[in-house]
């Protein structure tokens, strides 16, 4: 994972390739300054000078694009209010779908400036694109590390280009679980009454659901081959008819005085994963939650869109140990009335990935945290009163407790 923040200082250098190192004094990374024009074709080296050709292949983040589909990006709008809007002002749906024909149109959109009532913008990228990529990298002098971190799955939270009184950047990328059905086969789901022991009906966290999870497996499971490798990173099917399986949430954030963007990542996959369309969806709809119209009415820091996101990984986690705590519950019951190992098998598979999902938990905990850790500069601004800083740091504080205490 070295290769994940910018402060490790080689990133993607393979030092046994590249021995044949040289001081190059007039080799400085260049200032980000005003772009127009072609000049995005140059990204990274063009702003990360220190980001090389080879470097840029070892980590996949041009590679892993496509240039032959259509990209889309969905806008979201915070107002000065907390009102969010997914429209613009003439009532059309705000999505830019850029193909190699139209590129020039989507950069001429970044450049074209904001209104001055928008809080905070927020980009949802499906089947990001190469030349898109380059765009956004050089529109908003996004770190490559982001890119790379999340085209490659990398767990990554970071601050960088802190400036005093006027803003930040922050990138989290995360990891997480989430159930849907499985797209080959839907066994039926076992309805034998007294067989499966259901969870209560009263509100579980997540974290004591993966106690549960944990406590349902048998205190020693047998492997039928020990020589067999378990693969923690691929899809677990489930009784149901369901498969449990690792989804990503890439977040980079441009925090400013006035003019703040969140850049949301969706990686493509051949699985039906939740498209970035839903959960631009998802995110307006939060915005239409009462509780959280009085956050964006109380404070002014853009850091809250950030907060309520990060949500959408919390609920996908307890859905996902709902179905795991029943699929057990169901393999032990059947290991009770049957001779057979391959369930065995089956419980020591699942107390692997167990392992893995514990590790990708404490991931999420160290996000949240990391939020709560890093306030924005831009709080620190001469427009903001002592008093309306103090309440948006202790409503922050508030909130991420709120949900680090549904992690458990």
């Amino acid at each position: 994972y070295h290769h994940a923040a910018p402060s490790g200082p080689w990133p993607w250098m393979d030092f046994d390739i590249d021995a044949d190192l040289t001081l190059n004094r007039n080799n400085t990374p260049a200032s980000p300054g005003a772009v127009d024009g072609q000049s995005w074709r140059g990204y990274p080296e063009a702003l990360f000078g220190n980001w090389k050709l080879d470097q840029v292949k070892r980590g996949k983040m041009l590679s892993n694009c496509s240039e032959l589909d259509t990209c889309s990006v969905h806008w979201l709008d915070v107002l000065t209010d907390g009102t969010f809007m997914v429209l613009d002002g003439e009532g059309r749906d705000q999505t830019s779908r850029v193909t190699p024909e139209r590129i020039n149109e989507f950069w001429e959109l970044l450049q074209t400036p904001r209104p001055a009532n928008i809080r905070v913008r927020a980009l949802f990228v499906d089947n990001l694109s190469m030349s898109v990529l380059q765009m956004l990298g050089t529109r908003y002098n996004i770190e490559p590390f982001f890119f790379s971190s999340s085209l490659n799955w990398i767990p990554s939270h970071y601050q960088e280009e802190v400036r005093p009184g006027k803003g930040d950047h922050i990138t989290i990328t995360l990891p997480f679980l989430r159930t849907m059905q499985n797209p080959v086969t839907r066994p039926p789901t076992p309805t034998t009454p007294g067989s499966v022991r259901s969870i209560p009906s009263q509100h579980i966290s997540t974290g004591r659901l993966f106690s549960l999870v944990l406590r349902s497996l048998p205190a020693k499971v047998l492997l039928q081959d020990e020589h067999q490798i378990i693969d923690t990173q691929a899809a677990l099917s489930l009784s149901c008819g369901n498969i449990l399986l690792l989804d990503l949430l890439a977040i980079h954030m441009v925090r400013s005085e006035d003019l703040s963007t969140i850049i949301s990542y969706h990686p493509s996959s051949s699985l039906r994963r939740p498209s970035p369309k839903r959960l631009h969806s998802l995110v307006y709809c939060a915005g239409q939650s009462v509780y959280w119209q009085k956050i964006f009415a109380q404070s002014k820091d853009s850091t809250f869109l950030f907060l309520t996101i990060l949500w959408y990984a919390l609920y996908a986690w307890d859905q996902a140990f709902e179905s795991l705590y029943t699929h057990i519950n169901w393999l032990e019951s059947q290991v009770l009335l049957t001779n057979n190992i391959n369930l065995t098998r089956k419980l020591h598979i699942i107390q692997a990935h167990l392992l893995q999902y514990q590790s990708l938990l404490q991931d999420f905990q160290k996000s949240i945290e990391f939020l709560h850790k890093t306030p924005n500069p831009a709080m620190d601004s001469d427009k903001y009163s002592p008093c309306e800083r103090k309440d948006s740091m202790e409503l922050m504080a508030r909130e991420c407790a709120n949900l680090l205490s549904e992690i458990g």
